[in-house]
């Protein structure tokens, strides 16, 4: 994976230890009881973080693998005075690559110091472990697993029962997982950096389409162009340009015109 650093001045020597979930998870647990200052990193993606994440985990609101390094230099002041730095992703590979560099930066040793510490096999390998279990542990994981093939979004049988909510980046609503209609869309992201954007079936394009696409330019008009948090607050600054993302909004109303009258015609409802 792709961290946006030469490789050779993260050599795999430099990863943290990793432990099993059920090490991890101990772990975990023994620093909270004991009211140590533990700072859980979950080194994905902030659309990944929306869908499910760990109890109390720091969340690098990053678009982008490679984005981790500018994180890490805004938050050292934090995991410096952490006693330990606990680290997760989706299968392991990601975790990996960061905790080499929070250890370089950090300079930690086997001398003492924050303890560096990743999650081995990452979330999946920790769903996998707990998978017969009727409820998992208290305080670790919430909500759906993010996954990068068929399978889309995957969650413990007792996430279905439980009070996760994730939140939609365009009105706040505060949705369950099986409400949610764009995981994995192609037309619900960011109008300006194309950055995948989780939202609600009343604000996403997939969901939206038999009451929003009758007039293209009076709906972009009447909902606004669709834009992630960063490039909001750029708009609001003037930085961004805006015509050229209303044309890209009135392209995309445009297209869902065209997949939406596809759709009828096969007798497929949005």
């Amino acid at each position: 994976v792709a961290l946006g650093i030469d490789p050779r001045a993260l050599p795999a020597a430099l990863a943290a230890p990793s432990l099993p979930p059920t090490a991890f998870l101990a772990l975990l647990q023994r620093l909270r009881r004991e009211r140590r200052r533990v700072a859980l990193v979950d080194c994905r993606n902030r659309y990944e973080w929306i869908y499910g994440r760990f109890e109390g985990a720091l969340c690098p609101d990053t678009r982008a693998f490679s984005e981790f390094p500018r994180w890490l230099a805004r938050a050292r002041p934090q995991l410096e005075q952490a006693d330990a730095v606990l680290m997760y992703c989706t299968g392991g590979v990601r975790c990996e690559r960061a905790s080499a560099l929070v250890q370089r930066e950090l300079s930690v040793s086997d001398r003492g110091g924050v303890v560096v510490r990743t999650l081995a096999g990452g979330v999946v390998r920790f769903l996998e472990t707990f998978r017969d279990a009727l409820e998992l542990p208290a305080g670790s994981w919430a909500g759906g697993l993010v996954m990068f093939d068929g399978r889309r979004l995957v969650r413990h049988r007792a996430v279905e029962r439980d009070a996760f909510r994730a939140v939609c980046e365009l009105c706040a609503a505060r949705v369950r997982l099986d409400e949610l209609r764009s995981l994995h869309s192609e037309r619900d992201r960011c109008d300006y950096c194309r950055a995948r954007m989780l939202l609600c079936r009343e604000c996403s394009l997939e969901g939206g389409a038999d009451s929003a696409v009758k007039d293209a330019t009076a709906a972009c008009i009447a909902r606004g162009n669709v834009l992630c948090a960063d490039c909001d607050t750029a708009a609001r600054y003037g930085t961004l340009k805006k015509p050229q993302l209303l044309r890209l909004a009135l392209e995309r109303r445009a297209d869902l015109n065209e997949l939406t009258l596809a759709r009828k015609m096969d007798g497929i409802h949005c």
